[in-house]
């Protein structure tokens, strides 16, 4: 709560809620599921509360991202935070100016802009939404290009 800076009353539980949802939706056991998620948290949830998401959309993405890939929920919220830099909307230190422009150019390649008509980065979210609705459509190398130009080859 304290990296996603929320302080109300009552929302403790509708978090914990989600997070219980999430886990127990993964496949893998139930307490290890919340462990990997609160532990992405950890690393990157300053960085995804400033990169555009809500607590409990994150929770969801750590936890299908955890379970898909296998990796530990630390190396999910390190990736994090290089996506989030990579597409401009965090100053992390792990992404140059190039490799900025590198991410932007690959998104402007499907017809999604990284910036809005004022010039502003777009919420990751947003942006994440406009890839998923494309990204049936779209071929392996595509696929590849737009994943190493969001995250690197790491």
């Amino acid at each position: 709560m304290n990296q996603f800076e929320i302080q109300a009353t009552g929302t403790a539980e509708r978090i914990a809620n989600t997070l219980e949802a999430v886990s127990a939706n993964m496949a893998m056991s139930f307490s290890r599921g919340i462990q990997q998620i609160v532990d992405g948290i950890k690393i990157s949830g300053s960085i995804a509360r400033e990169a555009g998401f809500e607590l409990e959309r994150y929770e969801a993405v750590l936890g299908a991202v955890i379970e898909r890939t296998r990796l530990a929920g630390s190396q999910i919220g390190n990736s994090m935070k290089m996506i989030f830099s990579r597409m401009g909307r965090v100053n992390t230190g792990e992404a140059s100016d190039e490799d900025i422009s590198k991410t932007e150019t690959a998104y402007r390649s499907l017809g999604i802009n990284l910036r809005d008509q004022t010039d502003q980065f777009k919420e990751v979210p947003k942006v994440l939404d406009e890839l998923y609705e494309k990204w049936g459509n779209l071929s392996n190398v595509q696929r590849s290009y737009i994943a190493e130009q969001s995250a690197g080859v790491r």
